[in-house]
């Protein structure tokens, strides 16, 4: 065999690995974007099951203006204070509000930074354009 015919063989099998490696790159990549993907949609649902509750809702919307004491929050609702803590743990184990104590009371404020990561995260799923769930379903 003379010297070019082993130059051919040799990029002829490096062009192949390199085919190959590129490949596994691409299935790689719409795996973990996969996993990506299904991490995020628990994630958000886990938050919007907590804010489907109009008055947990309401009170997210409250809680954006300023921050609150539980004593003002109450008075805006016909509630009695065990169902308002009851709320309030809701919206902070989902991380949705933020609170402090301050002698005997407990101030709330909204978890601005989540929403918003919650707001990027719905567009994502309903802009997604090129990206979007459907065209994976098709291939």
């Amino acid at each position: 065999m003379s010297v070019s015919v082993c130059k051919k063989n040799y990029f002829k099998r490096l062009k192949n690995i390199l085919t190959i490696f590129y490949m596994i790159g691409i299935i790689i990549r719409e795996n973990i974007n996969e996993v990506y993907m299904k991490n995020k949609y628990i994630e958000i649902s886990k938050k919007l099951k907590v804010l489907s509750d109009p008055k947990r809702l309401e009170i997210i919307d409250m809680l954006s203006c300023d921050e609150l004491c539980a004593c003002e929050i109450l008075e805006k609702f016909d509630i009695t204070q065990p169902t308002l803590s009851n709320d309030m743990k809701r919206l902070e184990d989902a991380n949705l509000v933020i609170s402090r104590r301050e002698g005997k009371n407990i101030y709330y404020i909204a978890n601005k930074k989540i929403l918003k990561k919650i707001q990027s995260g719905l567009k994502e799923i309903f802009d997604s354009g090129d990206e979007c769930i459907c065209h994976t379903w098709k291939k």
